[in-house]
């Protein structure tokens, strides 16, 4: 729970409109034309550098395919250890990547004393056919996971005026 100086406590009147976007997770919109745009630019290369990593390691990994009577073998499940291995670590930097960018909105608006963050669910755009590549494009874009990770954030602050509406 947070500890505020009189006179510094959120104001819940001070209202922020959050946008959620692909290349950018959060752009904010505060009071008195205050802004905050947070960068993607960790989490797409994250992704990029993934997507490039399994592709070499599938092509190494082809001519090795095992027969269907050596699933068990030592070798496959060295390689399958590994493979977990390199996902989990994948999994875990992208989580901590938009962990880090919800934390950076939520401490803004408690610097601006913004005491109200309504949040914008653009999840509508999700059934327009927009041609092959944007539509991977926004199968890939975590939404409903960059809206969690901001809803369940532990420094947003109830208790003292801080809500989050979606």
């Amino acid at each position: 729970m947070a500890v505020y100086s009189p006179g510094a406590q959120l104001d819940p009147g001070r209202v922020a409109g959050v946008d959620v976007g692909i290349i950018h997770p959060y752009a904010v919109a505060g009071p008195g034309g205050k802004a905050l745009l947070v960068s993607g630019r960790a989490i797409r290369a994250e992704h990029r550098m993934h997507l490039a990593d399994t592709k070499t390691r599938r092509r190494a990994v082809a001519r090795r395919a095992p027969k269907p009577g050596q699933r068990g073998s030592r070798r496959w499940r060295k390689y399958r250890r590994r493979a977990r291995l390199v996902e989990g670590r994948h999994r875990r930097r992208v989580r901590q990547a938009q962990h880090e960018a919800a934390r950076t909105v939520i401490t803004w608006a408690q610097q601006q004393r913004i005491g109200t963050l309504h949040v914008g669910d653009p999840r509508g755009v999700l059934h327009i056919a927009a041609g092959r590549r944007h539509n991977l494009r926004l199968r890939q874009w975590q939404i409903g996971r960059l809206l969690q990770v901001l809803m369940l954030h532990p420094r947003l602050d109830p208790q003292r005026g801080q809500e989050l509406l979606g």
